[in-house]
């Protein structure tokens, strides 16, 4: 045993796993001994189970059905996202380009559900074609008594039932009614009659390519609410339904809105007063944040799409005046239709009075529209932060608008689409150098950050004596605290990432 060959108590090694930060570690440190193989199932398991083919269900229906009554009540999150493996279906009877499930994979998803009874969180993709192909599935989810959150896609008739006999109670939903082969014509739902059983416990609702109507339904519990891809709203209904938000995103559909002007002048007209007064999390496209109107103060407000133009300056201004937020996160530069964007004219994006409420700032550049050497850009960033009282600033080079926690992947040696001088000025080597750059010219600098594609976001803490600037680079897990500590995480967005991670 581990225990007699180290002479450690076995108590540490349970520690160890409880700490260790992926599956693959917890799956290499269980192969030390049997003991530890069986003592590492509850941690293997606990950070939820993707299934993406055929052969994964197969696999782990065989896992569950191996020790049923050890392994099955510790699987508490279950993400099916089947069908993107060929080998998991077959040509229709007509020889079109068209697939279909096997059978026997559609019965083992209802096997597993049978079995895993203590489901907390439970996501499915393409939830309706399932429900037709197999009603058993149906059965499996509705006696589920302590499921908290339910995310499914694709939504139609049999799925919109399961929200109404589904015996748990749930507080978390997200409900996303997108697919493929979707009309850009079809009239969006609204999920909210669908899902009034749990107005007395939902606290949290994501829902993709839907509308809120004026309804008679409303969830004063309501704490948390994502609205994706959506091509419209009204500021005066979701006041009404969800009287009491704390976080508010509003992500608009590809084309964005056409008549935002419209809509802010709406959001002024049906403004009731008194709602909303616990929000303190706006995020979305600069379009729909611009949009709502709102009039007070928020703690953070995260921004996409935004770019040097004036039209675009002057929403973003606006926006800040009008919400005051002590943490800014600026997505700069992404989207198909985007300008290019000077490094030299950076500064721009604050250059207001009301900008002196920011004292926490994500400046997320994309290097595909960022134009200008690493000295132009390093000037546009002093002019951006001198005039501040930013005491933390990210600074994160990217090539795709992301909301993960790390930017993405490098890009290949022979990828051209961004900008390249910038992209290797901005290397780990250099970090050092840059950050003591800016401390110096921005004397209320206290933590900088660089996040740069294809790296490890780096921290550095900035002490300041009698004049001089001495940096230390915090370690890995001290910035992952900091991150959270100073409310300065990305937002994921990204599906099945629930809004319970944001609060």
């Amino acid at each position: 045993m581990p225990s007699r060959t180290t002479g450690l108590n076995w108590d540490i090694f349970l520690v160890v796993l409880e700490h260790l930060p992926r599956q693959s570690d917890v799956a290499a440190m269980s192969r030390a001994s049997k003991k530890l193989h069986a003592a590492s199932i509850g941690y293997l398991l606990l950070p939820g189970v993707t299934i993406s083919t055929g052969a994964q269900l197969a696999s782990f229906t065989a896992f569950l059905s191996s020790d049923v009554a050890t392994r099955a009540p510790k699987v508490r999150k279950l993400y099916f996202k089947l069908g993107v493996d060929e080998s998991d279906l077959i040509a229709d009877m007509d020889g079109e380009d068209k697939m279909i499930w096997f059978p026997k994979n559609i019965r083992l998803v209802g096997t597993v559900l049978r079995k895993t009874t203590q489901l907390e969180d439970l996501s499915i993709d393409s939830c309706e074609e399932l429900l037709q192909c197999e009603r058993g599935i149906f059965k499996a989810i509705i006696v589920l008594k302590n499921l908290r959150r339910l995310r499914v896609s694709s939504i139609g008739e049999l799925t919109a039932s399961v929200f109404d006999k589904v015996k748990s109670s749930l507080v978390e939903i997200d409900y996303d009614c997108y697919h493929g082969e979707m009309d850009s014509s079809e009239e969006p739902d609204d999920p909210t009659g669908t899902i009034d059983r749990h107005r007395s416990t939902l606290q949290r609702l994501s829902a993709s390519y839907v509308q809120v109507q004026d309804t008679d339904c409303d969830f004063p519990h309501v704490r948390a609410l994502a609205l994706r891809r959506i091509f419209l709203y009204d500021a005066g209904v979701l006041r009404k339904v969800f009287p009491n938000l704390e976080y508010l995103e509003l992500s608009p559909g590809v084309h964005g809105f056409d008549d935002y002007e419209l809509v802010r002048e709406a959001s002024r007209e049906d403004y009731v007063d008194g709602t909303w007064n616990a929000l303190q999390h706006l995020c979305g496209s600069l379009e729909a944040l611009y949009g709502l109107a709102l009039t007070r103060g928020v703690k953070r407000v995260d921004v996409d799409d935004i770019d040097l133009t004036s039209e675009c300056l002057a929403r973003l201004h606006t926006l800040i005046t009008d919400t005051s937020p002590s943490h800014l996160l600026m997505h700069v530069g992404y989207g198909d239709e985007a300008d290019k964007v000077e490094g030299a004219k950076i500064g721009e994006l604050l250059a207001i009075p009301e900008a002196s409420c920011i004292t926490h700032l994500v400046l997320d550049l994309c290097l595909s529209t960022l134009t200008g050497s690493p000295d132009h850009l390093m000037d546009g960033v002093v002019a951006l932060l001198f005039p501040l009282s930013v005491s933390v600033f990210v600074l994160r080079l990217n090539k795709c608008v992301g909301s993960d926690e790390q930017a993405s992947s490098a890009p290949a040696a022979d990828d051209t689409r961004y900008n390249t001088e910038v992209y290797e000025a901005f290397q780990p080597p250099a970090y050092d150098a840059l950050a003591h750059q800016l401390a110096v010219a921005c004397p209320h600098l206290a933590h900088v950050s660089f996040d740069v594609m294809g790296h490890v976001p780096s921290w550095w803490a900035v002490a300041r004596s009698n004049g001089d600037v001495a940096l230390r680079q915090l370690e890995l897990m001290v910035w992952r605290e900091l991150v959270v500590s100073e409310g300065l995480w990305f937002n994921d967005r990204t599906m099945p990432v629930g809004l319970s991670a944001y609060i």
